[in-house]
């Protein structure tokens, strides 16, 4: 059997300085609630959640539900005008309009109309929540049909299960019920063009495989 020996002491067993550590995190949020630093962040809103400012505002927004903040009204709200910013900003990228640009979670305006949806509940902006679920469920159309992204079509980072992932993440906080949630009809359409574009892709290169996708974004 293949292993790596681990040259670190259990963490059970190292005694920590939680003060340093909890002044550490507090210095950290303290850099991310700036919203003086909001501008500098511009050129990463095509990076979605993955290495954009959206990913930001669903940290704190994260650490603010678990009471992980001495404010968690405030970093709500500090969370509030980053997603925002992020989500006016991406529409103004060249390419906003590509179907695939549209279909996605971790990166995706998908994603980015999710944690909004999700967060704008979260301080009370129902309206502007429910416009994001219908921004969301807008792209379930392209998911259905065939599109070719650069880096895929069909992955959790970048294609239609991340878009899956994020219609389910947003029924655990709106419910199932919700008018604007995505159905189980709508996912099973969905998945099954998933499989097709396995089935197409495996073809085409003639692998034994019967299922095979793109994934070209760490290239």
């Amino acid at each position: 059997m293949r292993y790596f020996p681990n040259p670190y002491e259990d963490p059970s067993k190292v005694a920590y300085d939680t003060n340093a550590t909890k002044a550490n995190i507090a210095g950290i949020l303290s850099s991310l609630t700036d919203r003086n630093n909001l501008g500098s962040c511009t050129r990463d809103v095509d990076g979605g959640l993955y290495v954009g400012p959206a990913g930001i505002a669903y940290a704190l927004w994260y650490a603010a539900k678990n009471g992980a903040v001495g404010d968690p009204a405030g970093t709500l709200r500090c969370a509030h005008d980053i997603i925002k910013f992020h989500a006016s900003e991406m529409l103004r990228q060249r390419g906003h309009d590509r179907p695939a640009a549209k279909v996605g979670f971790l990166i995706g305006q998908s994603g980015v109309h999710a944690v909004h949806a999700v967060i704008s509940s979260a301080v009370g902006e129902r309206e502007e929540a429910e416009r994001c679920l219908q921004s969301f469920a807008a792209a379930a159309p392209i998911a259905c049909t065939e599109f070719n992204g650069r880096n895929g079509s069909d992955e959790l980072l970048v294609g239609r299960a991340g878009y899956v992932m994020g219609a389910l993440w947003l029924r655990q906080h709106f419910g199932a019920s919700h008018p604007l949630v995505l159905k189980d009809d709508d996912l099973v359409k969905i998945c099954a063009e998933m499989i097709k574009s396995g089935r197409n892709y495996s073809a085409r290169g003639k692998s034994p495989c019967p299922l095979m996708y793109q994934v070209t974004f760490f290239k």
